[in-house]
């Protein structure tokens, strides 16, 4: 899925640096449109919200951690990105509610660093996580985060 959002990511680029280039191309605003809301599509599912339960036996922190990791091995394995998974590393995001709180996250996979943000639900031992595609990518093709993912989640600055 990163693979096919990278892939588009560079043809709206190219198409944007290069209108009319080549023979029969037609590089039009509807076109780049078309290309934009394609994008945010996958950039929306590689996005999505993921689940796990809050083990026990781990610090929330370390059962988030864990829980991305094992995304990211999900998504070498489909070809999503390269690996392998080398680390995965979480930061408690300041002022997030002591019930529900958010992380800042890095995973690093194939000598990438991937962002992802998380929600430890104490409540209902549970853990919620996102990639977050929208420091990376094109502004066109960006696409909001899930409030599941943003929920305790505060921006420090």
């Amino acid at each position: 899925m990163a693979v096919a959002a990278a892939l588009l990511v560079a043809l709206v680029r190219f198409v944007h640096a290069n209108p009319g280039t080549g023979p029969g191309t037609a590089s039009s605003p509807a076109a780049a449109e078309r290309a934009n809301r394609l994008g945010r599509i996958l950039t929306a599912q590689d996005q999505a919200p993921r689940h796990a339960p809050l083990s026990r036996s781990l610090t929330p922190v370390i059962a988030l951690e864990h829980a991305i990791a094992a995304d990211m091995r999900s998504r070498v394995r489909h070809g999503d990105l390269s690996g392998p998974v080398q680390r995965v590393s979480c930061g408690r995001v300041k002022r997030s509610p002591k019930d529900r709180p958010g992380f800042r996250c890095q995973a690093r996979a194939g000598g990438f660093a991937y962002p992802f943000v998380g929600v430890i639900e104490l409540s209902a031992r549970a853990i919620v996580w996102c990639k977050d595609d929208q420091v990376s990518v094109d502004p066109g093709l960006q696409a909001p985060l899930s409030p599941q993912c943003r929920t305790g989640y505060r921006s420090v600055q």
